[in-house]
């Protein structure tokens, strides 16, 4: 049969074995890592009064963006959906 060949499965030799765990290591290490990398779209300016960098037209985006999200997350709609009528 023709799908013989297509899900044929083999067992992995102790090199292959740990090629796949150290590369499952090595990218939780980079993951964790990256977690820590501080992002300057995600840092909520007013409650951590850190002082944004860029244009005045992307401060006022960024803060207008913030006021928008509390506004919504006051209103405890930010994950409901809208229903089709």
């Amino acid at each position: 049969m023709i799908l013989d060949i297509a899900f044929r499965v083999v067992p992995l030799g102790p090199i292959e074995w740990l090629a796949c765990v150290g590369i499952g290591a090595f990218s939780l290490v980079v993951g964790f890592f990256l977690r820590l990398w501080p992002m300057p779209e995600a840092i909520d300016t007013a409650r951590y009064n850190v002082e944004v960098k860029g244009t005045e037209a992307e401060k006022k985006a960024l803060k207008k963006n913030a006021k928008a999200e509390k506004k919504a997350a006051a209103k405890g709609d930010h994950h409901k959906k809208k229903k089709d009528k």
